[in-house]
């Protein structure tokens, strides 16, 4: 059964729409191909963003639009595994290193940033080593049992 908002008509729809920013509706066309056509129906001029899809999907921990972001044509696969960091979002860390994201040392200041320390030992793994700067990052968000093992951490690799 559809959401009762697909039967609503396309006039009310775009009545709405008209109340949100260009990016908002971007965001909307690309939830689905449902919403994406009508999107698109009521503003052919709108340009479509996955990359800002895929930062979101990522830092929410969306799966599901990762996949349908990169679809359409997102390449950031950075700024999402930083995204997924921080948001302590280990799958969608994944996929965007199997999708070829590699900035593990940023994505490590994010994660700290965002006190995931789970985030944090994943990156290391992966070869990530920037403990002191992701430490100093954590710091500044109050993030202390971030802070203390990014400074184990530093010091095991001064030892």
């Amino acid at each position: 059964m559809s959401p009762p908002i697909t039967r609503l008509p396309p006039e009310l729809l775009a009545s709405v729409f008209e109340h949100l920013a260009s990016e908002e509706r971007t965001l909307i066309a690309m939830a689905s191909p449902y919403w994406y056509e009508l999107v698109k129906g009521l503003w052919p001029a709108l340009k479509t963003k996955p990359n800002k899809l895929l930062d979101w999907a990522a830092e929410t921990g969306s799966l599901s639009l990762m996949k349908r972001s990169k679809k359409w044509g997102a390449t950031d696969f950075d700024r999402a595994l930083r995204g997924a960091a921080y948001g302590g979002h280990i799958d969608g860390m994944k996929l965007a290193k199997k999708w070829g994201a590699t900035d593990f040392g940023e994505a490590m200041v994010c994660a700290a940033c965002g006190g995931q320390v789970e985030s944090l030992k994943h990156l290391k793994k992966w070869g990530a080593t920037c403990f002191l700067g992701a430490a100093k990052a954590a710091a500044s968000q109050w993030q202390f049992e971030s802070v203390r093992l990014l400074e184990e951490w530093d010091v095991e690799s001064i030892m």
